[in-house]
């Protein structure tokens, strides 16, 4: 029963995730900046993490967006926890715990 929502739930936290990229706040662009990605690099992951969340949601794509969102996670949790920022890691870390299920969901 909750394994059919599972799909559900990771598409729209990685979709929420994806537009807070895009729309950019200025805190995100500055930490983005410091950490040496260039300007804009804020679009190129929302727009990966919305598709992924996109590909999740239609059944006939789900393995693409699991494939994809599987890729942003694990570059996202690498890269928080080399920069020592363990809190912000979790959730990518349980995200990347769930996600598999989404591929037994029907």
């Amino acid at each position: 029963m909750i394994a059919s929502f599972v799909p559900q739930l990771t598409a729209v936290s990685i979709g929420v995730a994806g537009l807070i990229h895009l729309i950019g706040p200025a805190p995100l662009r500055r930490i983005l900046a410091e950490w040496g990605y260039g300007r804009g690099f804020n679009w190129v992951t929302g727009g990966f993490a919305v598709a992924a969340a996109v590909f999740l949601a239609v059944p006939q794509l789900r393995i693409w967006g699991v494939v994809l969102a599987a890729f942003l996670l694990f570059g996202t949790t690498v890269l928080l926890l080399g920069r020592r920022k363990y809190l912000f890691a979790l959730p990518g870390i349980l995200l990347l715990g769930v996600l598999p299920l989404s591929l037994v969901a029907p």
